[in-house]
Formats: C-alpha cells, sequence, structure tokens
C-alpha cells in the first residue's frame, strides 16, 4: 500500500524516472522549482533504487516549492498533468456551475545562491 503511494508521490513531483521530458518541463513550471532539481533527483532514484531514495526525492522537490495560497492549487494541477486525476473544476455560485480552475503556471525558479 505505502509503494503505490509513493509511486503517485513520485510522478506528482516530477521526479520519477520514467516521465517525458515535456511532462517534467511542465511540472517544473507548475510547481515553481528548477528544472535541474527534478532532473537530479530523478537521476538520484535511478542510481540507487528504494523507498528511501524516492522519499528523500520528493522532501527535495516539496522542500523547494514556494509556500504561498497557491500551493494546493500547483499539486492539483502537477496531478492532472501527470494523469493522477482530471483536472479540477470549481463551483461558481453566481453562475452556477463548474469551471475549470484557472491556473497559470509561473517561470521556474532558480536555485538559491549558497
Amino acid at each position: 500500500m505505502q509503494g503505490r503511494w509513493l509511486a503517485r508521490l513520485v510522478e506528482l513531483a516530477g521526479v520519477a524516472v520514467d516521465l517525458d521530458d515535456h511532462v517534467r518541463v511542465a511540472l517544473a513550471a507548475l510547481l515553481g522549482v528548477a528544472l535541474l532539481v527534478l532532473l537530479e533527483q530523478a537521476r538520484g532514484i535511478a542510481e540507487a533504487a528504494g523507498y528511501r531514495s524516492r522519499g528523500g526525492a520528493v522532501v527535495a522537490v516539496l522542500a523547494q516549492v514556494g509556500r504561498d495560497a497557491s500551493v494546493a492549487d500547483r499539486l492539483v494541477a502537477a496531478g492532472a498533468v501527470v494523469g493522477l486525476w482530471p483536472p479540477a473544476l470549481r463551483w461558481h455560485p453566481d453562475a452556477k456551475q463548474l469551471r475549470a480552475v484557472p491556473f497559470r503556471a509561473g517561470p521556474a525558479r532558480a536555485p538559491p545562491d549558497s
């Protein structure tokens, strides 16, 4: 059971080894994480497969995701990009209908200066 959840998280974070490059680029933009972070973490999983390396890769990516009001929307949109669930809809009471969540990804962040 835990392996299935971890497999989903690896996809959601964009660090799955077999993820298409265009999907990884889209996830980096959605999550606001530098593409290099996703590539390095995916390489780490490929070199040392196991629960610990996969979990560490997910944590490393999520630590880079900005903590703002849109973090939930970012994760929901990322899940839709990798096919974990359909695109999100929100209820608009004035229109009395469901509408797609209009989330636009910003540019990927550069790594911090150290």
